[in-house]
């Protein structure tokens, strides 16, 4: 995985990936990474899609 693109993502183009992985019941490896990237930024993103609501 490339994450230099991930940690390059806006706040809009991240909360796009995370809501992409809302139909995986189960993170494993690459969306986990995806995930604490992310939240690195935004741990409020994360934290919402971890509780299954995403961010409006």
């Amino acid at each position: 995985m490339n994450r230099s693109i991930i940690e390059a993502l806006d706040e809009q183009q991240a909360e796009v990936v995370l809501e992409a992985l809302l139909p995986y019941p189960d993170l494993e490896y690459a969306s986990e990474d995806i995930a604490a990237f992310i939240a690195k930024r935004w741990p409020g993103r994360v934290i919402d899609f971890c509780a299954g609501k995403p961010s409006s």
